[in-house]
Order: C-alpha cells, then structure tokens, then sequence
C-alpha cells in the first residue's frame, strides 16, 4: 500500500508543469526575421502570430504580451543575438525567449528558431523546414511542441503527435512511396 502511495506521489510531481498547477513557464516571442527574395512582412506577422497563439494555448505557458516585446526591443537595429535575447527576456521577466528566421528558397522553408533560457543563458536550436507556403502552419506546429518540451511546459510524451497532409504546391511534382505522379 505504501508503494502505491510512493508511486502516486511520484507521478502526480512528474506531471505538474504540464498540470497547470505550477505557475506557467513565461516565453518571450521576437520578432522573426524572413529570409525570401520578395517582400513578405505577412508571413513576418503570421509568424509571431502563430507561434504566440500555440504556445499561449496551453496552460502550463504564458506568452510575453508582443506589445511589451515590441517595447522592449525598441531603439535595436540589427539582428537578434543570443545576448539581446537574453537581455530583452529579463527586461519581460521571461523564463524562455523564442527568435529566429524563416528561409524561403524556392518552394523549400526552413523555420531556424533558437530558445534561449533566460535562467541559465544556455540557447537551443529548434528547427522545421518543409515545402511550399501552405506549410508553414504545419512547421509552425511542429516548433511550437518542440518549444513545449524544450522548456518542461511538458513531457515529450504529451505533445500530441503531428498532423501529417500531402501538401503539395500548385505546379510541383508530388513524390509518394518513391513513385512521381
């Protein structure tokens, strides 16, 4: 009987952060910087947009207001360093600060976040990349469960698995189980 108490216990710590009975990890989103031969300041916005509405979906996150972001970063010019992130993340008393690019080379997108943990100053890469601008949902998704996990928000074994859908942009040859059709 005891054991069943012990265990009980354990569990019941284990899954505190992603409970909501803890208070929330708080992640600052920065702007992300886009990386394409055409003018996209939309996918800019759609970014921070998406990635703030994600994260901010779960209980156990809160997302820095991008308003106060926006404020925080006023009067830097330049690329977004580790350092500045850092910095800006304990100007919003953030716990995690999410920044990075979206490349666009042809069809392929490459989404290249870094998390840095406004705590112990240690940053950690978060990436997705796929095919087309139809995408960038999916992609986005995907880096938003990495973040979840990366900063304990929850147990990797409680990100729901990704949606995956053939997407396949207008005029692109769709490849399936190694046949072209």
């Amino acid at each position: 009987m005891i054991y069943k108490k012990i265990l009980l216990a354990c569990l019941f710590v284990a899954l505190l952060p992603s409970s909501g009975v803890c208070a929330p990890v708080k992640i600052a989103v920065l702007p992300w910087k886009v990386n394409s031969p055409e003018e996209m300041a939309f996918v800019r916005d759609a970014m921070r947009d998406m990635l703030t509405s994600r994260l901010g979906s779960n209980k156990a996150v809160e997302v820095a207001r991008p308003d106060l972001v926006v404020d925080a970063l006023a009067g830097r010019g330049g690329a977004v360093t580790d350092a500045l992130a850092l910095e800006v993340g304990k100007k919003l008393s953030a716990d995690y600060v999410l920044y990075g690019s979206l490349t666009i080379l042809g069809s392929t997108i490459s989404l290249d976040g870094r998390l840095a943990s406004v705590g112990d100053s240690k940053v950690s890469p978060v990436y997705s990349k796929g095919v087309g601008l139809d995408s960038i949902v999916s992609m986005v998704d995907k880096l938003s469960n990495d973040v979840l996990v990366l900063s304990g928000a929850v147990a990797p074994e409680l990100v729901a698995a990704p949606i995956l859908a053939d997407v396949v942009p207008a005029g692109a040859v769709a490849v399936t189980a190694g046949v072209v059709g």
